[in-house]
């Protein structure tokens, strides 16, 4: 690569068109990727975009060649579309319960959608979950720490079932 010698150190050097163009390519290779599995796993094409959306954002240096850079996008890109459909339930002035709520039935239509079956958690099963959300809440955690905490809750309430 020719850089010209008369600008000083301090000057940022441009890199070559023909390399922002290939990590443009890559990006959307990687959004590409994200999208396609989220429709195989059983999101909607309008999810399955937010998620490649949300992944990218969440993940911009992701390389479309490394399939640990296109996981962890596509699990920062679920996370995020999952606290989004949480945080629009209480931003419309819905019980956290509610929001919890609207996060379980997205799990099950996706899981219908990919022709798995769904998980039917008793509502003992949901309480001790919302408890655990609540809890989560009130210690501050983030939106995604209390849909994870409830979650957390119901994998363990259906091992001990197994």
């Amino acid at each position: 690569m020719f850089l010209p010698l008369d600008l000083p150190p301090s000057v940022p050097q441009q890199p070559p068109a023909y390399m922002l163009v290939q990590a443009a390519a890559e990006t959307a290779s990687v959004e590409d990727q994200l999208v396609a599995r989220a429709k195989a796993d059983g999101w909607s094409d309008s999810q399955a975009g937010w998620i490649g959306k949300l992944g990218i954002a969440e993940k911009p240096d992701a390389s479309a060649s490394s399939k640990a850079d296109v996981d962890a996008a596509y699990s920062a890109g679920r996370q995020a579309l999952t606290a989004a459909y949480f945080d629009n339930a209480l931003a419309n002035g819905k019980s956290r319960l509610v929001a919890f709520l609207t996060v379980i039935d997205l799990e099950k239509q996706v899981m219908m959608r990919a022709n798995l079956a769904p998980p039917d958690y008793s509502d003992e099963a949901v309480q001790k979950a919302y408890d655990a959300v609540e809890l989560a809440n009130e210690k501050g955690l983030s939106s995604n720490e209390q849909i994870e905490a409830g979650f957390e809750v119901l994998r363990l309430l259906a091992a001990k079932l197994q």
